[in-house]
């Protein structure tokens, strides 16, 4: 990998920066960054950037767990894989807790969701495989939304779903709405990773 930084102006008065570089042969950042430690104000930090598509596996996954490890289980439990483009920000002021956003385009990404474990010590799954046609992934310091589009074998399904970060729990909410789903050998299969949707379905 490699990195090439750009950057004027001073600290009192405000530094501007672009930087762009290469983590591996498939994955390259260009990212914007402004700065400014006021002689009577509070330095700040802003960053805009944009990533070529990320390959998402084992390894990333293991990447995203140690700057964030919530999103890494979500993105595990669904089993997500594909190659989406990114873009990220990050902001802060002196006093205050650093903030951050990153958005995904999962177009043509696919998941299969393999569960949760519950406070229970449940993990209900449904690992029915779905392909994105359309969508978007949102990770926050407080915030993972996910509004998308699929295919699932010749149907369609719409799903839209918010995770809540709070230090002491977790709160997490779906709405998802499937049409056209064939019930086959596949659907058979998925409905057994959930025992009260088992029973009433098989």
């Amino acid at each position: 990998g490699g990195l090439v930084l750009r950057a004027n102006g001073g600290l009192r008065e405000g530094i501007q920066a672009e930087f762009s570089g290469t983590v591996d042969q498939d994955f390259q950042i260009r990212a914007s960054c402004r700065m400014q430690m006021p002689r009577n104000g509070q330095p700040w930090l802003n960053i805009r950037g944009k990533t070529t598509s990320v390959k998402v596996d084992q390894d990333r996954f293991d990447w995203v767990r140690l700057l964030h490890p919530i999103t890494a289980d979500i993105l595990e439990a669904l089993e997500a894989r594909g190659g989406p483009e990114t873009s990220f920000s990050v902001d802060w002021r002196q006093d205050t807790p650093v903030s951050w956003a990153v958005h995904a385009d999962t177009s043509g990404m696919t998941t299969r969701y393999r569960g949760i474990l519950t406070d229970e010590g449940e993990k209900p799954a449904f690992p029915y495989p779905v392909q994105a046609t359309h969508g978007d992934f949102v990770a926050s310091d407080r915030y993972l939304l996910i509004n998308t589009q699929a295919r699932a074998g010749l149907g369609k399904v719409d799903g839209s779903g918010v995770v809540e970060i709070y230090p002491e729990r977790t709160a997490l909410s779906l709405d998802i709405v499937a049409e056209k789903i064939r019930i086959d050998g596949a659907v058979r299969s998925a409905v057994r990773g959930i025992p009260v949707l088992e029973s009433l379905w098989l």
